[in-house]
């Protein structure tokens, strides 16, 4: 990530430098890859696409010098009507648990599809205001926000419909403006903008007809030939999305034309997925106020490379981090995008195309504002085992040995002893994977203290709680590292299976053991199935036999037969008698193997002819 620190920068048209640059749909998550999955076998591959980025958190993107933000709510007066998520019933998406908790609240929920894509870095209105507030603000700070009122179709043969969006109406404008009334009031204050034309002009209707029509919120005068009876520019913005459009944008002016009549204009300097320098140029160059981008760091390097008027002396040079510099000649910007073509590719050499049943997805999001792409298949649920029901770690993943040294995780075995903690130490069970290696799809943490890839369902510690892999991003915790950015990546894995099921990974990031279906069930294990099993006991006593037979045996077994399913299908009652069951049919499978074991039969022969010589 490029060391910004503040993103004003002076115009030819405003030697202010009252700027503001930040991020399309900011509060935004990517969705698993088991919902864009299921997205592409209903046939809405274009969807799916559109979906898969993940931003920093609201603190993260602001540290960076990202100083205006985009929102998307859905109205909910009484609450609890986004609570339960199609997606989380079906089982591709997962929820923290206090998810229905804080849904059933009433207030405006943040999301960017109903059911569909629900993660984001904060699902209420009122916690996205909270995060902003606290944030060390010097100035106005711009908030777009674009209700939510439209409910998707969905084909018949979908595992659920959607929730019908509601239209807004004054009870709720009234609702909406509550909500926002203490920011707006702010020192320095929030100001919330309206995106849509029609919310606009219906919240103009609103404050007309209210007995005192205060103006909370800012609407949009895009498309209209006049400034509304009662409303000046001063509360009020102009959307000029895409300033290389021909003709007018509002009032019968351009971008460039209504910024310098002192009118705040907001626009888009590039259009996902692709980026096209001429037209951010057009947008730095029409003086825009407020610009929201998807490739931040491209637009921070191209502000940096172009010339512009700073000051009252008119001395060319750009403006960057808050001061005005002689022009600063950059190289030109490469393509930084590789891998599978897209229906738009972000990239023209991009050549790779997917096989049939899958479809490249946009891997990499974010402040550094490229992107590289892979491809999924389509399917409910991921129906790769890879994805899904291994959790794993890159090959090349090394643990850390009770004298504090790496070792590799693929050099580990059964009886192995490795860290499992700052201060703890655990035993291995197994390595799964050790010798049936096989390429899965792969989470990459670039982190302060280095890197960890794991498989998205994977289980790790990520500020202070353990969750899935996919829920890590940029600015989140793992321990005392931050994350800096998370891609996708393939490769082989390896998992060694300790006896406390967790495990201290390179740069000191603790991780579980254990895939997100049975982790929360096996950490909070005190007897059984962990510590006090006979598959545990056995591979104290015998480690390499026990290795062996997960080698021959249970891996090509798993592989066939996954035991999640059963999991799934049983009463929560159940599970420890399950778990018992499992572990008596373990042992006694272990037994005939080991008694036709070559190393097993030699060893009894040594013990028969021992016990023999001391007759």
């Amino acid at each position: 990530m490029l060391p910004l620190s503040a993103w004003s920068y002076c115009s030819k048209l405003s030697p202010s430098c009252e700027f503001n640059v930040g991020m399309h749909n900011s509060y935004h998550i990517s969705p698993s890859e088991n919902t864009l999955g299921a997205l592409i076998l209903l046939g809405d591959t274009d969807t799916a696409a559109a979906i898969n980025y993940t931003h920093p958190t609201l603190e993260a993107q602001f540290a960076a010098g990202l100083t205006t933000f985009e929102i998307d709510v859905f109205a909910d007066p009484s609450g609890g009507l986004f609570k339960s998520p199609g997606v989380v019933a079906i089982k591709t998406e997962t929820v923290p648990s206090d998810y229905a908790t804080i849904m059933s609240e009433p207030g405006f929920k943040v999301m960017l599809i109903q059911d569909v894509d629900i993660q984001t870095h904060c699902y209420t209105l009122a916690s996205c205001i909270a995060k902003l507030m606290a944030l060390s603000r010097t100035k106005t700070t711009y908030v777009l926000l674009e209700i939510k009122t439209a409910t998707p179709p969905f084909p018949e043969e979908a595992p659920f419909q959607p929730t019908t969006a509601l239209k807004m109406d004054d009870a709720l404008w009234a609702a909406l403006e509550a909500e926002v009334s203490a920011a707006s009031s702010a020192t320095p204050p929030i100001k919330f903008l309206l995106d849509g034309e029609d919310d606009s002009a219906d919240y103009i209707a609103y404050v007309a007809g209210k007995a005192t029509p205060t103006k909370v919120l800012v609407p949009n005068l895009e498309d209209m030939t006049a400034v509304p009876t009662g409303w000046s520019k001063t509360d009020t913005y102009v959307s000029c999305n895409d300033v290389t459009v021909a003709g007018p944008c509002a009032l019968g002016s351009t971008a460039k034309e209504l910024v310098e009549a002192d009118y705040l204009v907001r626009a888009i300097s590039d259009g996902f997925p692709n980026w096209k320098s001429a037209r951010a140029s057009a947008t730095l160059a029409s003086g825009a106020q407020i610009i929201h981008t998807d490739y931040p760091d491209k637009l921070k390097m191209l502000i940096e490379s172009e010339s512009y008027v700073c000051g009252s002396d008119s001395t060319m040079g750009t403006q960057v981090w808050g001061m005005c510099s002689k022009k600063n000649k950059i190289p030109t910007l490469g393509s930084f995008c590789t891998g599978c073509s897209m229906k738009q590719a972000a990239c023209p050499e991009d050549t790779t195309t997917c096989d049939e049943g899958q479809v490249c997805m946009d891997t990499s999001w974010g402040l550094e504002g490229y992107h590289n792409h892979k491809c999924i298949t389509a399917s409910f649920g991921n129906s790769s085992r890879m994805d899904e029901d291994d959790p794993c770690f890159a090959r090349d993943t090394f643990a850390v040995s009770p004298d504090g040294e790496s070792i590799p995780m693929a050099s580990l075995k059964s009886g192995d002893l490795v860290m499992d903690g700052p201060g703890s130490v655990a035993r291995v069970i197994v390595n799964q994977h050790r010798e049936a290696t096989f390429k899965s799809s792969l989470l990459e943490i670039t982190h302060a203290n280095g890197e960890l890839s794991l498989t998205p369902d994977h289980v790790l510690e990520v500020d202070g709680v353990f969750v899935p892999a996919r829920l890590a991003s940029a600015g989140t915790m793992l321990g005392d590292s931050e994350v800096s950015r998370v891609t996708v990546t393939a490769g082989e894995v390896i998992n060694p299976l300790t006896t406390s099921g967790k495990i201290l990974t390179q740069g000191g990031v603790l991780a579980t053991t254990y895939p997100e279906w049975v982790a929360e069930y096996m950490l909070s294990s005190r007897l059984v199935p962990l510590p006090i099993s006979l598959s545990n006991l056995l591979s104290y006593v015998f480690p390499e036999t026990t290795q062996a037979y997960y080698d021959a045996v249970i891996e090509p077994l798993v592989t066939k037969a996954h035991p999640k399913h059963l999991k799934a299908a049983l009463p929560a009652p159940l599970l420890p008698a399950a778990f018992l069951f499992g572990d008596l049919a373990l042992a006694s499978g272990f037994a005939g193997f080991a008694l036709a074991s070559p190393m097993v039969l030699v060893a009894a022969a040594a013990v028969a002819l021992a016990a023999k010589a001391r007759k």
